[in-house]
């Protein structure tokens, strides 16, 4: 009945509300920053570390947006991103674990 999920939030683009006038790829870049926003405010609190969880944030970035993304993620302590496409080494540390046929495996 209460919480985040039912606050009322309007994000403009050039004066425009971007759910209306944003491309799909603009609506994504705009969740991801209230994402990370919020998960860098959660941690500068008592809170201590944050778990950030991302389904499908590549999903409508190009390249160039998705490498920035993978930078500002490797900042980050823990990030579980769960993807269906597959993207280069962009040269960060991280674990990947694929599955196929219902078998999980570390890559």
């Amino acid at each position: 009945m209460v919480g985040p999920h039912r606050d009322k939030l309007e994000i403009n683009l050039n004066g425009r509300p971007i759910r209306h006038y944003g491309s799909r790829g603009q609506k994504r870049c705009a969740m991801i920053a209230l994402k990370l926003g919020a998960a860098e405010y959660l941690s500068q609190t008592d809170n201590g570390d944050v778990i950030l969880i991302l389904d499908e944030a590549f999903a409508e970035l190009d390249q160039i947006k998705s490498r920035a993304l993978m930078e500002i993620l490797a900042g980050k302590r823990q990030v579980f991103m769960a993807t269906a496409g597959m993207f280069g080494d962009m040269g960060l540390k991280a674990e990947r674990f694929t599955i196929s046929n219902g078998k999980i495996s570390q890559e």
